[in-house]
């Protein structure tokens, strides 16, 4: 449900390298709402090495001179990251929001083959990784003007 999805939006995202990018403004095709460069990205929580999958979602024409804020996404019980954009990240992407979807330990692509149930030693941890990744993309917001919601500052 998108009222759930909305309330584990915690804040902030990012990009490295663009796996696919959305119509280009110089072919003369207006960019559809929602259009955003997506990459597939590796984070490792340096705590105890799990490697945590994940999609980054990065608007169109976001950049350091013209950041946008982040949702923080994940899924829930059983389910897995969100790698297109459409489904429950399209609103995020058509208000103007970069996302970044992430496998849960023991979900998905994330490595660890047992699941826990939100172990701030294990669960917890990947958080801050995936926060911390988000605080160094430079075109994420990182002031509560630009997002009410959450302050990823670095």
């Amino acid at each position: 449900m998108i009222r759930r999805r909305t309330t584990s939006a915690l804040a902030a995202v990012a990009l490295l390298v663009p796996a696919t990018a959305a119509v280009a403004a110089e072919s003369g095709v207006p960019e559809p709402a929602g259009a955003a460069e997506v990459v597939d990205v590796t984070i490792v929580n340096l705590a105890d090495g799990h490697e945590i999958a994940a999609t980054v979602f990065r608007p169109v024409g976001a950049d350091a001179d013209d950041r946008v804020p982040m949702v923080l996404h994940s899924h829930g019980w059983g389910g897995s990251r969100e790698t297109t954009a459409t489904g429950a990240v399209a609103p995020y992407l058509d208000a103007g929001y970069g996302v970044l979807s992430f496998d849960q330990r023991g979900f998905g692509e994330s490595t660890d083959d047992k699941a826990n149930i939100m172990d701030p030693a294990k669960e917890g941890r990947d958080v801050v990784a995936v926060v911390d990744y988000i605080a160094s993309l430079d075109w994420v917001a990182r002031d509560s003007k630009a997002n009410n919601n959450a302050n990823a500052n670095a």
